[in-house]
């Protein structure tokens, strides 16, 4: 539930005393009454949209003091005026006496309050009968709560005659709104569900369609067929029967009380069960709670779980914002809509006719980049956008073009070809419906805190995909694109920007030589670029005509509408601006800006780095007047610059800082010599600046990253508190996974381009320790010596060494990388030669990869792997087809390749080959190119995703695409498909050529791998040797062994605690608690250390013989530290007794 407060004024008042709860599904906007709380009065008021097609219902709470004679009632006439037409209601408790409402007499405020709701038409709705405050032995049941209504729509009022251990009784006001729609005769939300398996049999049995209309009226009717809205019916609450049966003895005391309120003891008793009610209510939340997080252990694949976190670190979904936006500004959906059109897309008027392509040769049309697209690239395209998209207006969604069968992505790729040769886009593809979302971390009461997402046609951007491929092949071989322009570009991110900037102007501290650097905001960047420029500058890179046909076609006559709630609006069509949620929207923006690079380049000693319409600029050389000169010099020059692309710079927004080392004000007068402007206006110089993510500060430390970061991971370790406990909740493996990817990735994100002292760094490291402590479940007290030989997180410095390193080899894995490398000043010479990317177009022709099933890991889904063998054996061999079985086995020096089936079996040696999906790669290629086929098809059956993918999605190595390619080229009739099976599942195919493949003897001499260098291949190297390091690294200071994945989290805390020293021994309880003199073992006297309690006592001799009888006596343990650290081979036999010696020697209390 979402809290409207209304908070005071620096507090003068003291503690806030009104408060109202909207529930999270009524969209509500508080209402400004700041002025009219005093030291007597206090007001909160709030807008509620509560039912359709009728007035907002205004919702008033006030507190009077009691025994104040002022009561404020001035701000009723204006608020009964103001909201005239609505229907008001005013709650609170008034403490204010008067006979119509069942007082013995009536004070000032009665009268004046009466009087005033008199006047202004409104009704009490208390019943008068019923006091809502419970009196004492010395004084009446009362009624200081009232409730008065105005309004057209019917409201009741009742007295609920609960307190829940308060004096005030609990008021319920219920509006009754006429129901203008109804989304079920059950109510509740409405789920999809859509059963894929159905929809793809009956697919598979259709004719394939005549034409593109046919084909989407297929789709849309099989769809609708086999897709069910469920009714989501709330959950029956479970109503425990022993808070049941408290709260009914406690209801009865009460009424035997007010018969007698004399009556002490009794009193006290109904006292003593509302707080054991009480106690009881709270264990049974938190088991609920506890139990709703038990269930997402071995779900953090799923998107659910990381929704839950995130809303409780607080980032989750905004709700209700227009709604909120309509209520603050008074307007209707359709006037908003109207506004928000106006400014985010107002009307440009058009320019000179865009140009042409030049005329081409007729072969050049059908070779190449204007070549028509194949199946391989609408299957690849397919596999590689992303899932869960909203659809566009046509409602076909991404899941359903992957179900489809390859017969029906025929017509689907007809009508893209048809596009794509034509240059004339279906209507629908170019008509967007845009969603205006909040921008992040600004509230949505203003239209100009709201970005526009566009929901375009996902068949659209499917062939957005596809151009976008040939596009990027096109641009990244003609190198059209500067190595500045890091944005959306391949192999390159935001901290390879910051790296430059670190190492310019962080890196080298400096007392005497100032730093600058400016970032420039370009007001509605994607909204308002101009189509002229981006067509220009693509034509300038000779992308083909049916490219740069296609791209224009993209563009003009694009009509966008926009919806507010249930209105949408007419078309609107867009003269300027790319299409923001476009797949294309963000590499025409860099075409667009492709020059300004070179321009900048012009200028001396000015570094620039452009992350799509984020352009930093700055300067780390020469004296304040050089640098200002310099800097000056880049600002103008990209206000010239994006002024011919319709653009314009935010002064307002464009900032800079000037970094010095030094301190005082002597630094800052020295700072202040360096002014900037931008089209005359002069832009603010800053301490700190935010540039792609990053706090930058002027005297060059990290004060306001660390604060920021520390305080994020306060955050989120007050959050991983709720969801894990020492015994219930996300267990160990969970919890670590989930530090990783909510603390560690921030922190890593930024601290590797920041300098940080040695009493920073303690800072952040101790904050990070709470984490640890809690991912282990030892509490805070446990000894920071101990932490890191649990191995469970690497350390700081072990992090920034490998991202370090990691991050140079990954620049020298691409032409762009190593350009950015070599302007740093690292030697690139000794590098290999990086070969040309295949062509998109150049895809295998007759060769289909079927889908990849997700989940299919071998210990986490092996359940999900034995029932796919098992449908693949029923299935048996196709007709008419071959089938193969392909395997590899791998050694850093060579490996082994097997093909075979029924009749044929086959080996080869091979030495050089780079990894294991290389090899698996080269066994498919052998299987292909066997000359001795029986049938035209052939099916190839592999247990390794990787090599399908490497098929699927054309990146194979070049001498395997070329063997094959020769091979499908002397064969036109062959037709092959492979498959992904599960490894080592029983399949008898699989299994034989597993053992070939690791059969002994002599295949012949081994074949070499080419010496080429393959950067794809070196990447995935380089991210398995970085991981494999780190845990190395782990590994190589941790000497407790982790808890076994079964552990439950108990287990697994119990096991940590023992480890660290940190049970909870009559030690620690005797210095919590604080107890005076030293703590004493009750058993025989001496310290209670952990050894002592659970080893070395007498007491313990017995318990430890008692759980260990069961096991050899040469696996017994010797001593304390054996038994926690027990060889590899022995820790699943002692570490589940060491638990249940615990629990014997602890108790519940360990």
């Amino acid at each position: 539930h979402h809290a409207q407060r209304q908070t005071v004024t620096n507090g003068r008042f003291g503690p806030i005393m009104t408060a109202i709860y909207v529930s999270k599904h009524i969209a509500a906007t508080q209402i400004d009454t700041s002025h009219l709380n005093t030291p007597s009065n206090e007001y909160v008021t709030v807008q509620c949209r509560l039912g359709h097609n009728t007035k907002d219902t205004i919702i008033t709470n006030a507190y009077w003091l009691p025994k104040h004679p002022n009561a404020n009632l001035g701000w009723l006439a204006k608020h009964s005026a103001e909201y005239k037409s609505h229907p008001v209601l005013i709650a609170g408790d008034f403490n204010s006496h008067s006979t119509s409402w069942g007082y013995k007499r009536t004070t000032s405020n009665g009268r004046k309050l009466a009087q005033a709701m008199e006047v202004h038409q409104y009704t009490l709705l208390n019943d008068t009968t019923l006091p809502t405050r419970t009196g004492n032995s010395v004084e009446h049941d009362s009624s200081p709560d009232l409730t008065w209504y105005n309004g057209p729509v019917p409201a009741t009022w009742d007295n609920l005659q609960e307190t829940l251990g308060s004096d005030h009784c609990i008021l319920q006001t219920s509006l009754t709104y006429p129901q203008t729609r109804r989304k079920s005769s059950q109510g509740g939300l409405r789920t999809k569900m859509t059963k894929w398996d159905k929809l793809r049999t009956e697919l598979e049995e259709l004719p394939t369609p005549s034409s593109y209309q046919e084909w989407v009226d297929i789709l849309h009717s099989t769809y609708r067929k086999h897709t069910k809205h469920i009714i989501n019916t709330p959950d029956q609450e479970h109503v425990d029967s022993h808070l049941l049966s408290l709260w009914d003895k406690r209801h009865r005391m009460i009424q035997r009380w007010k018969k007698n309120k004399t009556n002490r003891p009794l009193k006290k008793a109904i006292q003593a069960i509302t707080e054991e009610a009480q106690e009881y209510a709270c264990t049974l939340t938190t088991e609920n709670w506890l139990q709703t997080f038990d269930q997402l252990n071995g779900q953090l694949h799923t998107s659910r779980v990381w929704q839950i976190l995130r809303s409780l670190v607080g980032q989750a979904k905004p709700r209700h914002t227009l709604t909120k936006l309509l209520m603050h500004a008074g307007a209707d959906p359709e006037s908003l809509a109207r506004d928000i059109q106006k400014l985010v897309y107002p009307h440009k008027p058009t320019l000179s006719p865009l140009p042409d392509h030049p005329p081409e040769s007729p072969d050049s049309l059908s070779t190449g980049i204007n070549s028509p697209f194949s199946m391989n690239e609408i299957q690849a395209a397919l596999h590689n956008l992303k899932r869960n998209i909203t659809p566009g207006m046509d409602g076909i969604t991404y899941t359903t073009l992957r179900n489809l069968p390859e017969h029906f992505l025929e017509p689907l790729l007809d009508q893209i070809n048809q596009a794509w040769e034509t240059g004339i886009l279906p209507h629908e593809w170019k008509t967007d419906l845009i969603i205006p979302i909040p921008k992040p971390g600004k509230p949505p009461n203003q239209i100009n805190n709201l970005r526009p997402i566009s929901l375009t046609s996902c068949v659209g951007k499917l062939m957005e995909r596809m151009a976008l491929n040939r596009l990027q092949w096109h641009l990244e071989t003609t190198d059209s694109l500067a190595y500045t322009m890091t944005g959306f570009q391949s192999h390159v991110s935001t901290q390879d920007a910051m790296l430059r900037i670190y190492e310019d102007i962080y890196q080298n501290a400096s007392t005497t030589q100032l730093r600058t650097i400016a970032s420039v905001d370009i007001h509605k960047a994607f909204d308002s670029v101009a189509h002229h420029t981006i067509l220009d500058n693509l034509l300038d890179t000779a992308p083909g005509s049916r490219m740069y046909n296609y791209v224009k076609a993209f563009l003009t006559d694009r009509t966008v509408q926009i919806q507010v709630n249930d209105f949408i609006s007419p078309d609107h069509t867009l003269t300027a601006g790319v299409p923001q949620g476009a797949i294309l929207s963000p590499t025409l923006f860099n075409l667009a800006l492709k020059n300004l690079p070179g321009k900048l380049h012009e200028i001396p000693h000015l570094q620039h780095n452009i992350y799509a319409d984020d352009i930093t600029v700055w300067c780390c050389t020469g004296s304040p007047a050089d640098q200002e000169a310099t800097v000056q010099a880049g600002l103008d020059t990209i206000h010239t610059h994006i002024a011919q692309l319709g653009l314009t710079c935010s002064p307002t927004k464009t900032e800079y800082i000037v970094v010095s080392n030094a301190t005082g004000q002597k630094a800052d007068d020295y700072r202040a010599l360096i002014q900037l402007h931008i089209n005359g206006t002069l832009i603010p110089r800053r301490r700190t600046i935010r540039v792609l993510g990053f706090l930058l500060q002027q005297d060059g430390k990290a004060d306001e990253w660390l604060s920021l970061i520390t305080k994020q991971i306060n955050e989120i370790h007050h959050m991983l508190t709720r969801v894990s406990r020492r015994n219930r909740g996300l267990k160990y493996h969970e919890m670590r996974k989930t530090v990783e990817a909510l603390v560690y990735t921030r922190v890593m994100y930024n601290q590797p381009y920041v300098t940080l002292t040695t009493t920073q760094i303690r800072k952040l490291e101790t904050a990070l320790r709470k984490c640890t402590r809690l991912t282990l479940g030892v509490p805070r007290f446990a000894p920071n010596h101990l932490l890191p030989l649990t191995g469970i997180f690497n350390t700081l410095d072990e992090r920034i060494t490998m991202h370090r390193h990691a991050q140079h080899e990954r620049l020298g894995t691409s032409r762009q990388g190593r350009r950015i490398l070599d302007h740093q000043h690292y030697d690139t010479s000794q590098l290999p030669s990086i070969p040309p990317n295949s062509p998109p177009w150049d895809s295998l022709p007759r060769l289909h990869v079927l889908p990849l099933p997700r989940n299919m890991c071998p210990e986490a889904h092996s359940s999900r792997r034995e029932d796919r063998v098992k449908r693949l054996t029923k299935q048996g061999e196709p007709p008419d087809t071959d089938l193969y079985f392909t395997e590899a086995s791998y050694y850093p020096d060579r490996c082994r390749t097997a093909v075979t089936n029924d009749t044929y079996s086959h080996t080869t040696l091979h030495e050089g080959v780079p990894s294991p999906t290389a090899a698996e790669t080269l066994a498919i290629a052998e299987a292909i190119i066997i000359n001795t086929h029986h049938h035209d098809r052939i099916l190839i059956r592999t247990d390794s995703q990787g090599a399908c993918r490497q098929f699927r999605d054309n990146t194979l190595p070049p001498h395997v695409h070329a063997l094959i390619q020769q091979h499908l080229t002397t064969h036109p009739h062959l037709n092959v498909t492979i498959q992904w099976i599960p490894g080592h599942q029983g399949m008898g195919g699989n299994l034989r050529a597993h053992a070939l493949s690791r059969a002994e003897g002599n295949p012949g001499p081994p074949t070499l791998w080419p010496e080429s260098y393959d950067p794809r291949e070196h990447r995935k190297q380089l991210h398995k040797a970085r991981t494999a390091i780190l845990k190395e690294l782990r590994m190589t200071v941790s000497t407790l062994p982790h808890p076994p994945p079964h552990f439950t989290r108990e287990e697994s805390a119990i096991l940590r605690r023992a480890q660290t020293h940190t049970l909870m021994t009559p030690h620690h309880k005797h210095y919590i608690q604080g107890l005076p003199g030293r703590p004493y073992c009750p058993h025989c006297g001496s310290h209670p250390s952990n050894i002592h309690m659970i080893w070395d006592c007498p007491h313990a001799n017995p318990l430890i013989s008692a759980t260990l009888h069961q096991l050899p006596p040469d696996l017994h343990p010797n001593s304390w530290e054996s038994w926690i650290t027990p060889p590899k081979d022995h820790q699943h036999l002692l570490l589940p007794l060491l638990i249940q010696h615990v629990h014997n020697a602890l108790g519940e209390e360990w």
